[in-house]
This record gives C-alpha cells, sequence and structure tokens, in this order.
C-alpha cells in the first residue's frame, strides 16, 4: 500500500486551516490537504514538510509538528487507489502560501470547511482532527469512487497496526507572518533529506493549538 503524508497548518488566532485547491492529478478539482508520497530514505514528518515546502512554499521543522491521524483510504474497483495517509498538525512555519503547479492554497474558515468540493471522508475526520482529536480511520469507497461505503474509527496509540484494506465482496459493485531577520534557505539550498539545517538559521516562535469543536 502506498504511504502519503498530509499537512495541516493551522491559523489559531483567526480558526483557519490552510487547504490547497488540487489543479491536476488524483483528486483534481477538490480542497485537499498539503501534502504527497513518501520518498526513499524520508521520515514520515520529513517527507511532510518536504510537501508543505513543494506545494505551499511554507517551511516548517519536522521535529515540531504533530502527527494526529492514520488514515487508510480503500478503492475496491481501483485498489491501485488504495493509500495510507498520515496526517500531521502544522502550528508554526516561515513564509507566506503561495502557487504551485499541483496546488493552489488558501485559507478556509475552520467552522465552515468546504465539504461539498472535497473526498467524501473528509467531514468525517477533519472537523475531529482539527478539535484536537487523534484518531486511527479506515475508509472504503463504493464503485463510483466518490461516496463512502464503510468507515471505523478507533483511537490513535503509540504502536500503529499494519494497515490493510478489506477484500471486495463477490458481488461489489492561522496567518503567519514571515520571520525578520533571518535568511531563509529552502529545501533546494540541500540535500533533499537534509532539512534540519533551514531551522538552525530560523529560530520559530511556538503557537498552540487552541482550536475547540464546534457545539
Amino acid at each position: 500500500m502506498t504511504h502519503v503524508t498530509l499537512c495541516l497548518p493551522i491559523d489559531i488566532a483567526n480558526r483557519q486551516v490552510l487547504l490547497g485547491l488540487k489543479k491536476r492529478g488524483f483528486g483534481q478539482g477538490k480542497w485537499v490537504g498539503l501534502g504527497g508520497k513518501i520518498e526513499p530514505g524520508e521520515t514520515l514528518a520529513a517527507a511532510a514538510v518536504r510537501e508543505l515546502y513543494e506545494e505551499a512554499g511554507l517551511l516548517a521543522d519536522p521535529g515540531r509538528i504533530e502527527q494526529v491521524a492514520r488514515l487508510t483510504f480503500c478503492f475496491p474497483t481501483r485498489p491501485d487507489w488504495d493509500h495510507l495517509m498520515h496526517v500531521f498538525i502544522v502550528r508554526e512555519w516561515q513564509g507566506e502560501p503561495r502557487e504551485s503547479e499541483e496546488i493552489a492554497p488558501q485559507w478556509q474558515p475552520i467552522d465552515d470547511l468546504p465539504f461539498d468540493r472535497m473526498w467524501d471522508d473528509g467531514r468525517r475526520w477533519l472537523p475531529r482532527v482539527l478539535a484536537g482529536e487523534r484518531l486511527v480511520m479506515t475508509c472504503v469507497y463504493r464503485e463510483d469512487l466518490e461516496t463512502i461505503a464503510e468507515v471505523t474509527f478507533s483511537d490513535l496509540i503509540a504502536t500503529i497496526p499494519r494497515a490493510s484494506c478489506p477484500a471486495p465482496a463477490a458481488d461489489s459493485q492561522l496567518t503567519r507572518r514571515p520571520l525578520r531577520g533571518a535568511a531563509l534557505r529552502t529545501p533546494s539550498d540541500h540535500s533533499k533529506h537534509d532539512v534540519s539545517d533551514h531551522y538552525k538559521i530560523c529560530p520559530l516562535r511556538s503557537l498552540r493549538l487552541g482550536a475547540r469543536r464546534k457545539s
């Protein structure tokens, strides 16, 4: 199964989360989180911050992002689409969002997310993660590849079992400004897998997650 990462930068003061409009490829035309595949030799966190920079131009410290969910997506009629997503909350970063070839990032209100233009699973897990929950979800899509057939949840624990999709049945049908006074260095200045040096010269200020679940 393909492993991917997803980053959710949160602007606590304005109760916003940064999503991106997918311009091409898998999920084109949908609002999605910022992320992608893990490359050989990368940790989950290193892959997450690399994808965040490549897709939206934000620099984050892989040691200061928090994994909050593990989501398994199963498409019985398109098993090549099956993937395991590792979701991270990002509370601090450098830079301003900028559009890339694949993603047009835009801040979205946490209390009014664009679920009608997201994958069907989004409404089931995203509000819970933004409210501070940590969870594991397995989601099975119907034959139309757009709507959910089945979803199960469990708590996120330290040791996560190997993800797998059930076999199909026989008849299955935060606005942050760039920090002042420090020269930014981007992943292009270093080896693709060496990201820690960026933050030695770019001190970050802490921001605590204070999102509350909508009543």
